[in-house]
This record gives C-alpha cells, structure tokens and sequence, in this order.
C-alpha cells in the first residue's frame, strides 16, 4: 500500500504504511521484506525533498540487501543512490553508483540469458526427444498396421478360396440337379402331351355323346311337354265331358230312389249315387292339379291363423262321420303375403291325407306354422296315423297313392300340396315317426 500511495503522490499516506510496516518487521523480527521497506521510505523522503535523510535509509536499504543476498533490491538501490547524489549534485558519486547499477543489471541479465538459452536446448532436447519416440510409434504403428493388413489380405484370399471351392461343388451339384430335373420335365412333358391326345380323343368322343345324349334329352322333353299336354287336356276334357253323364246318372239314382217301390233296388240306387258322387270329386280334384299350374299367382294379404281356423272348420263339417281331431298352433300376428289359393289347397289337402293313414285309433292330427328369421314359413302336420311302408315312401307323393286299408280319400292329397308348393317356390319332406307321421313344408313369404 506504501507504494501504491507513493506512486500516487500521497506521500502522507505511504509515510503512514511506511512506518506500519517497519514497526511490523521489528516486531515479527523478519527482515526479509525490511530492504523493500526501507527502500519506499528512502523513495517517500526524496520524493518530499529530504535527500539527505532519503540518503541513510537507501544505506540501510544496502546493508539488508547485502546481508540478504537481494540482488534486485541493490539494483534499484543503486539506482535510487545515484538521483539522490545527481539531485544534490556530487555527479561524481551519481556516476560511481549509476555503474554499479549497470553493472548489476548485466548480471542479472547474463545469469537470465543462459537460463533461457539453457531452457530453450533443455526444450529442444526434449522436443527432438519426443519427435523420435513420436516418429518411432507411428513406424511400430505402421508395422503393426501392415501386418494386420497383410493377415486380413491372408484371411481373405483363403476365405475366398474356400467360398470358390464350395460354390463350384455347389453348382456341380445343383447342375446335376437341374440336368436330372429337365430329363423329368421332359419326360413329363411327353407324357402330358400323350394325356392330352388321349383327353382330346375322350373329349371328341363325349363331344359326340353329349350332342348324341342332348338331341335324345331334347326329344324326350319335347314328347314329355306334349304328353304333358296331352294330359292336361285328357284331364280338363275328361272332367268336363264326364260331368255331364255323372251328373245326369246321379239325377236318374235320386229319381230312382224316390219311385223304385222294393227296399233292394233302393239300396242299388244309392250305391250308384254315392260311386257317382266319388267320382265326381275325383274329377274335380283332377281338375284342381289342371288349375294349379294354369293358375296366374297373386299377392294377398291374409293372417295364417285366420286361414288355418276357416280350414280346420271346413274340413270337420266336411268329416263329420269321421272320429278325428284337428289342433293347431300358430305365431300371433304371422302374415301371408302371398297366392291365398295356392296356400289354402296346400293346408286343405295335408289335413285331407292324414284319412289315408287313418288306423283303428282315434286320429290326431296337428298343425303347427311359424315364421322363421330366414324369410321362410314352416309348415309341420303331424298325425299318429299308420306309417308308410319303406318301399313305398319315394311313391308317396303320386297321384292317387293311399296307405290305409280303408280310402276315405282319393289319394290325390299329397300329389296336390306337392303340385302346389312347387309352384310356390317350397318343399315337402315326409319324416316318418315313432307315433306316426311327420310333413314338413317349407315356403318362401316373399317371391
């Protein structure tokens, strides 16, 4: 701090630090620091114009420095020592101390000077030193390299060897395959072309059959529609043509009955009215299967149990000399929105074939309809009725097939609701059980 203030002028306050200091040396009895102390007071009393006072402390500044061996401090004594002697102007005494300064100075500066220079060759030496074991590295480094190289350039021309030796075995073999598999393409070839001589043979030959078959198919067909017409006209002739004799023979029985006086001829009046009448329902039952395809379909609306209660009703007025009983179960609300009359024979004619199987019990016959989620309506009558005899259950549906020993029917039920399902787009199935009989239909409810 005396310094700083020194060199700021404020000689006051570096007196001031001056004198801190030395009373702090004297008391710590270090005298190290005592010439630099010295020496800023020798500064402060030249400074402030006391040159002789300023004199005896730089003498002071001396004898430490001497006794310390501070060469720096002799330095700016010297220096001091020589503006304080050029100030009182004994230049002679300026001049001695201005060259032991200079002299001092080339000391210090020649010991710095090789110091440096020894420095810098100790540096060199070193850096040269450096450069060797860096230049001798990098040539163990290249050595190591080119071995490594020279290994992998070994490694892999032997891999390489390895890799051809293996591929030229490997097409070998895979050429021996190929040669093997072109002789089986080839032999399979011919025999395919073969196959297909043969086939073109078989396909000409049945080429000629199916033109043979279809022209007989053609004709059979053509005669089957004209029997079929012939049919349907014999039927329709037939029923209108026979009507009339029935009906005038049937007229002459009733007379006969009322005026033939003897109980026998009576009986045989009625024998020919009610053969007269049977046949007269087998004409028009001839007459309905004549309909059923001439008839042009129509879209009604009409609740099946409405229709199934007026059925049932008919057809127990119809049978009342007949022990049986009709039960039925229909889905509430279920609509048929389809052909009412195709439906109605369907229903009438099932529940009329269950007298064909009529046996010595009591008949019971159900009905059962329901809506289903596919679209369809199920039909399922069933009876315990006599069963149908296996070798004549594929008969079942023909004209005028009766299983009972007694015909309370005609036989044509069955062939009818058939006919008429057909016609509607359905199918009915006969499933025989172990209390009787089982019909199942099924019917589109849209077309």
């Amino acid at each position: 701090m005396a310094q700083v203030y020194n060199n700021l002028e404020q000689y006051d306050s570096s007196e001031y630090y001056v004198d801190l200091a030395y009373i702090t040396e004297r008391a710590t009895d270090d005298r190290l620091l005592m010439p630099s102390v010295l020496r800023v007071k020798a500064e402060v009393e030249m400074n402030t114009g006391y040159l002789d006072s300023a004199s005896i402390y730089l003498d002071s500044v001396l004898y430490y420095s001497k006794e310390l061996n501070v060469e720096q401090e002799l330095l700016s004594v010297y220096k001091l020592k020589g503006q304080v002697y050029e100030l009182l102007g004994e230049y002679k005494n300026a001049l001695k101390y201005q060259v032991k300064h200079d002299s001092i100075r080339e000391k210090i500066l020649g010991e710095d000077v090789y110091n440096k220079i020894a420095r810098v060759q100790k540096d060199y030496l070193e850096e040269q030193k450096q450069s060797e074991i860096s230049v001798r590295d990098q040539k163990i480094k290249q050595n190591r390299l080119f071995i490594i190289l020279l290994v992998a350039i070994v490694l892999i021309l032997v891999l390489s060897a390895i890799i051809i030796y293996i591929s030229k075995v490997r097409m070998a073999k895979i050429n021996k395959q190929l040669e093997e598999a072109n002789l089986k393409v080839e032999a399979a070839k011919n025999t395919i072309e073969q196959q297909n001589q043969q086939l073109s043979n078989v396909n000409a030959f049945q080429e000629e059959m199916i033109k043979e078959r279809t022209k007989e198919l053609q004709k059979a067909n053509k005669d089957l529609t004209d029997t079929n017409k012939e049919l349907d006209l014999f039927i329709y002739k037939a029923s209108h043509d026979l009507r009339g004799p029935l009906a005038r023979i049937n007229g002459l029985s009733y007379l006969g009955l009322l005026e033939a006086p003897e109980k026998t001829s009576k009986n045989y009046f009625q024998m020919v009215s009610d053969e007269t009448k049977e046949l007269e329902f087998v004409l028009s039952r001839l007459m309905v299967i004549h309909t059923i395809y001439k008839h042009k379909l129509k879209k009604d609306s009409v609740y099946l149990e409405t229709l199934v209660r007026e059925t049932v009703t008919k057809l127990t007025e119809t049978n009342k000399n007949i022990d049986i009983v009709y039960d039925f179960e229909v889905e509430k609300g279920t609509v048929w929105n389809r052909d009412e009359h195709l439906l109605r024979l369907i229903l009438e004619n099932m529940l009329e074939n269950t007298l064909n199987y009529k046996g010595d019990e009591l008949l019971k016959v159900c009905m059962k309809i329901s809506n289903s989620a596919e679209n369809v309506i199920r039909i399922t009558v069933l009876d315990n009725g006599i069963q149908v005899p296996e070798r004549y259950r594929e008969d079942i549906f023909d004209m005028f097939f009766r299983v009972a020993p007694i015909a309370y029917k005609t036989g044509l039920e069955l062939n009818i609701a058939k006919k008429a399902t057909l016609r509607l787009g359905g199918e009915i199935t006969y499933h025989p059980e172990n209390s009787g009989n089982t019909f199942n239909i099924i019917l589109p409810s849209s077309e």
